[in-house]
């Protein structure tokens, strides 16, 4: 069993080095707009969380954000250092320092202010100190306390969260396997919007896992996830079309099929994803067999033959 962090949480503002900080005169107004603005950028980090981004990519996506909204963001983290005030500026900096913003990566800092700010309650700080135990991220690898903090965000409607109970459950991390749980987490999450969420429910509706097969829902959901750009739901889809799998689907098999060759396009537009990279597909029509098919290739992998796996970003 992994042991906790026992070591008392250090005094972040104390640690930064005051070279970097620079005065800010108490003015009434200032202070208003950046307390606005660190609820915007607040707001803004949960929803692209929420939509299950990459830490490249959220961190890139909050870079062209301040750039947008012309937020000076060395002026941002100078204010945040000296107004630890509330838990959006707690949580902030504590993002500052995890992905590495105008400062260094710093995962033990981050940690300890996320820990900060997740016992005031706030639910993406939860989320991260989920991942922190989770990933070993500032902290020694804990699952059973991922799993905690986890379970704290997915209750209050996080659905990044949910997800990731759900996966938990899934996969036996941080407590015991039950597939009628994580079954139960997964459609909370999807119907909270989550597109990984979705496809994994099409994953378990299509192999009858924590719920009775229903072949017509699993390709429902695959549909919809691969609308969603969730790159394993399109190869899902076209995997089902390769494997000539329709006689299996009890009911409307020809619109099963008519709906197949429309999933077809997606394909073509298929966003190559860091999970699945060289990936190429083509489509034909064999008139013998009056069947569509899609051939895959994978320069960086031998996956010709799908097994359940279900997609599961950091």
């Amino acid at each position: 069993m992994d042991q906790l962090n026992n070591n008392p949480e250090p005094n972040i503002t104390k640690e930064i080095d005051s070279m970097t900080i620079s005065s800010i005169q108490s003015n009434p107004s200032i202070e208003k707009d950046f307390n606005i603005i660190v609820e915007e950028i607040n707001d803004f980090i949960y929803k692209l969380i929420n939509k299950e981004e990459s830490n490249n990519l959220v961190k890139q996506k909050v870079d062209e954000y301040f750039n947008v909204h012309n937020i000076n963001t060395q002026e941002i983290y100078n204010w945040l250092v000296n107004n630890q005030i509330s838990t959006s500026s707690i949580f902030l900096l504590g993002c500052f320092n995890y992905y590495g913003i105008i400062t260094s990566e710093n995962n033990e800092r981050a940690f300890n202010l996320f820990i900060n700010a997740s016992e005031k309650n706030h639910a993406l700080a939860q989320f991260f100190v989920g991942n922190c135990y989770c990933y070993g991220y500032g902290t020694i690898k804990n699952e059973k306390l991922a799993f905690e903090y986890y379970e704290k965000a997915a209750n209050k409607n996080f659905s990044n969260g949910q997800l990731k109970i759900g996966y938990c459950y899934d996969n036996g991390i941080g407590v015991e396997k039950d597939f009628k749980k994580a079954f139960y987490w997964y459609e909370k999450a999807a119907n909270n919007g989550s597109m990984t969420a979705i496809f994994n429910l099409g994953n378990y509706y299509e192999k009858g896992i924590g719920t009775e097969k229903d072949y017509n829902k699993a390709f429902e959901l695959y549909k919809q996830s691969a609308e969603g750009g969730v790159f394993y739901g399109i190869v899902m889809l076209g995997e089902r079309i390769k494997e000539s799998q329709f006689d299996n689907f009890p009911a409307d098999n020809l619109g099963f099929r008519r709906q197949s060759v429309k999933c077809l396009s997606y394909s073509r537009t298929a966003r190559v994803t860091q999970q699945v990279r060289s990936c190429v597909l083509h489509n034909c029509y064999e008139s013998e067999t009056n069947k569509w098919t899609v051939n895959i290739k994978h320069a960086t992998s031998k996956t010709s033959k799908w097994q359940r796996k279900i997609f599961h970003p950091e």
